[in-house]
């Protein structure tokens, strides 16, 4: 697989914010990335951002991780 760098996904912010995940589209077409405030955006083939949300942590119920 080759990658080439066309533009940033994310702007730079005034603090850093880690990325956990990146996973694509099995056609290739879309991109999800997850940073280390549970936020998750998803953007499209041409690298423009459709959509951004932010997850719960899962919470511990007897030693078992239930999430809703």
């Amino acid at each position: 697989m080759i990658f080439k760098l066309s533009s940033n996904l994310i702007p730079p912010n005034d603090f850093l914010l880690k990325v956990t995940a990146i996973a694509f589209s099995p056609n290739g077409m879309r991109l999800a990335i997850v940073t280390t405030d549970r936020t998750v955006m998803l953007f499209d083939e041409n690298g423009e951002r459709r959509d951004k949300f932010t997850t719960k942590p899962a919470e511990k119920v007897r030693g078992i991780n239930v999430v809703y």
